[in-house]
């Protein structure tokens, strides 16, 4: 706790405070002398608060003597403007004028009006009260608070069940994993229209998010495993538009790669982990209609050659039910015989 230094305003000080919220002063210094406080000196307004912040400042923070600054801003009230106290305190000052100093602030914040003071700061460093020290002032003043142990956890847990909202606005992506972009959204989109039929996604590990990496409008299957990276994991979306049986198919297939141990442990366990939420997010929130899941790990892309996706697409049909042939009777059963009751 401040405890009271004894000094008090002269009668000379109030007078002028006075005539500074009367006329058009920007800046007034307040000092300590001879048991009493007196206004060391005054300036004018001559530009915007901005503008007159440092030219008013910085030639009363002296290295070695503590003082008070008041400082007009540009916004009017009822009575008259707003007013900064800004409390300069030296490292270099010797220790009793430093407690002298700090023992008589509530004095002449209280002559002033504490009413008229919109903003306090205290400057140990001339950058501390300078117009970039006051931004960072202003910074820190709206910044939320530190969290706690348990409010750290408890945002941790809040961050992966965040809500993602589609770039329409319209629907909101629930999503346990990290959430896509607006860019990805939007290829989604595309893709969910039929404009793209090959979209390749990755996770930004820094971001925590799902990002589109590469699109192609139109991909024949026979170039599907070129378009594929052999080095780095990625999520895949594959319209595969081809004919069976003289029938159009489109069917879409999802395709997660995994080159093995070529990728970080973190890249592995985040995708893994992130694949089931995303999928969930494709087929619930989108309405995608994904016929097939396929993994391809450590480079085996057998599973993608044409003739592997149409048998899997369209398995052979086996009859589940087959015939029971009867078997023959006996060749000799000779002449039928008729039974007499």
């Amino acid at each position: 706790m401040t405890h009271a230094s004894g000094i008090r305003s002269s009668t000379k000080l109030t007078n002028d405070i006075r005539c500074a919220k009367e006329n058009d002063i920007r800046c007034i210094q307040v000092k300590i002398e001879n048991e009493s406080l007196y206004m060391q000196n005054q300036d004018s307004v001559n530009g915007t608060f901005a503008k007159d912040y440092d030219k008013c400042i910085e030639k009363y923070l002296v290295d070695d003597e503590c003082c008070y600054i008041l400082y007009r801003t540009d916004n009017p009230t009822q009575l008259a403007y707003e007013w900064l106290f800004l409390h300069w305190v030296p490292d270099k000052a010797s220790i009793r004028e430093k407690m002298l100093y700090a023992s008589t602030r509530a004095t002449i914040k209280r002559e002033f009006g504490e009413s008229y003071i919109v903003d306090d700061l205290t400057g140990y460093d001339k950058n501390d009260l300078m117009y970039s020290g006051y931004l960072k002032h202003l910074e820190s003043k709206s910044a939320p608070p530190p969290l706690t142990l348990a409010e750290q956890e408890l945002k941790e847990i809040k961050r992966n069940e965040r809500e993602t909202a589609l770039g329409d606005g319209h629907r909101t992506l629930k999503c346990s994993g990290f959430p896509p972009t607006d860019d990805l959204i939007r290829d989604l989109h595309r893709f969910l229209s039929g404009q793209i039929d090959f979209l390749e996604m990755s996770i930004e590990l820094d971001k925590e998010i799902i990002k589109p990496e590469s699109s192609k409008s139109q991909l024949k299957c026979d170039h599907l495993r070129d378009n594929v990276n052999p080095d780095k994991p990625r999520y895949y979306l594959y319209r595969f538009r081809h004919q069976f049986e003289n029938e159009e198919f489109e069917p879409i297939i999802f395709i997660y790669n995994m080159p093995g141990f070529s990728s970080s442990v973190k890249e592995r366990m985040l995708y893994s982990s992130c694949k089931a939420p995303f999928l969930d997010v494709l087929q619930s929130e989108l309405q995608f209609t994904i016929q097939r899941k396929l993994e391809v790990i450590s480079g085996d892309f057998s599973d993608l050659v044409t003739d592997n996706l149409l048998l899997d697409i369209h398995p052979p049909q086996i009859d589940s039910k087959p015939k029971i042939t009867k078997p023959p009777g006996p060749s000799n059963r000779g002449p039928r015989r008729l039974m007499k009751n």
